[in-house]
């Protein structure tokens, strides 16, 4: 097999198997999959994922004026992949990678932090953190955003009760990245 093509199984499959195995995890622990207290895998009122999803939207195009305005080097043109391993990486790096990195920042490590002594802000905070770490292969101006970006997905998560919508704005955010990769 050719470099694309385990690259692409790899950015797909790994993400994927590893949300199963966090979601198998929680629940032998015990964690709700749907309570606000759990992992939070659930839609709020239409009116409530309505306006987060408008800020997100208004966010993120704040942010590419912001980012613009500081220099910041946009994404790099994607190579011209068969068909098959674009809609693929499309996958992979649109939905499979922020449904991980939510579930793991926004759902697992924010429930835990929150019941500690950091309490809910503490866990916002500390979870925009660890994600803008995780990013350390970007440069300082666009980890500064990452972690802003963080800190309004947390927000959004602790004030709808809901996963659900950070993994969508998540997913929004990179498929905008890949668009903008694959029209740029």
């Amino acid at each position: 097999m050719d470099a694309p093509w385990v690259s692409t199984l790899l950015k797909l499959f790994v993400p994927l198997g590893a949300s199963v195995a966090l979601l198998f995890a929680a629940k032998r622990r015990g964690i709700a999959w749907a309570a606000d207290g759990g992992l939070g895998l659930r839609w709020p009122r239409a009116s409530v994922a309505a306006c987060w999803l408008a800020g997100w939207i208004a966010w993120m195009a704040l942010s590419e004026v912001v980012m613009a305005q500081l220099g910041v080097e946009q994404p790099t043109r994607w190579k011209d992949y068969p068909a098959l391993i674009f809609g693929m990486r499309v996958a992979a790096i649109g939905l499979a990678g922020p449904l991980l990195e939510e579930l793991l920042m926004r759902g697992l490590a924010l429930n835990l932090l929150r019941r500690t002594k950091f309490g809910v802000r503490g866990a916002v905070l500390l979870t925009a953190a660890a994600w803008a770490l995780m990013h350390v292969q970007y440069e300082p101006a666009l980890l500064g955003m990452i972690f802003l970006d963080g800190l309004f997905l947390g927000t959004c998560r602790v004030a709808s009760g809901s996963l659900l919508l950070p993994i969508t704005m998540h997913a929004l955010g990179n498929l905008y990245s890949i668009w903008q990769s694959t029209h740029g």
